[in-house]
């Protein structure tokens, strides 16, 4: 009885996690923002997000400082902490959460859904699915997700993150010696920072 009992328990779980995953997958399909309500710059509103003026200003100022290319994350986080500004829990507004706004493309006006999958909603075990596979749509009428930066901001930023993220991971991925010069002397040309590097084999450790 017992195990007909727990095989019975477990067949109406998988029902309602089945359940409950269809309906997520009809609410993207319909437009409506999923997720919790913590999207700096907004305010989510029965299923749609709301500008929040107040925050939107701080949103506006990050997208055109950075893609001036004259500041970097620490710049910006410095400069926001200045002037009082914190994240949506009160906090410093931090090098992560930038980097997270900058590229969600909700700021320019695009619905995106189906980045996570719950893979059991007792556990809250999730997955992040990867970019091929969010669905993903410029909200034409502005009144599901309307946009605070224009395109071409948004653009022109995650260029500049996108170019900054691979210089740092190809200098990680061999040795640099660290002086005082490293990552501060810019090519005038192609305007990259230098690294001294190093290259170790078994015999030789190469400059």
């Amino acid at each position: 009885m017992l195990t007909l009992l727990s095989g019975m328990a477990q067949e109406e779980s998988r029902r309602v996690s089945e359940r409950v995953k269809w309906g997520h997958q009809q609410s993207i399909k319909n437009g409506v923002v999923l997720g919790n309500s913590n999207i700096f710059g907004y305010k989510k509103d029965n299923g749609r997000l709301v500008i929040d003026e107040s925050q939107a200003k701080v949103v506006k100022e990050l997208f055109e400082m950075y893609a001036t290319e004259k500041y970097c994350m620490k710049d910006l986080e410095c400069h926001f902490y200045n002037k009082g500004v914190r994240n949506s829990r009160g906090k410093v507004f931090a090098h992560s959460t930038m980097c997270n706004i900058i590229r969600n493309p909700k700021y320019k006006g695009y619905y995106c859904g189906n980045k996570v999958k719950v893979l059991d909603m007792f556990t809250k075990e999730q997955k992040f699915l990867p970019e091929t596979e969010w669905i993903m749509y410029k909200d034409e009428t502005g009144k599901i997700c309307p946009a605070i930066v224009s395109e071409e901001i948004w653009e022109k930023a995650n260029y500049i993150l996108r170019k900054r993220g691979d210089v740092v991971k190809n200098s990680r991925e061999t040795t640099y010696k660290p002086n005082l010069y490293t990552g501060i002397l810019y090519c005038k040309e192609h305007d990259n920072p230098f690294y001294k590097k190093q290259n170790k084999t078994k015999d030789k450790t190469y400059d």
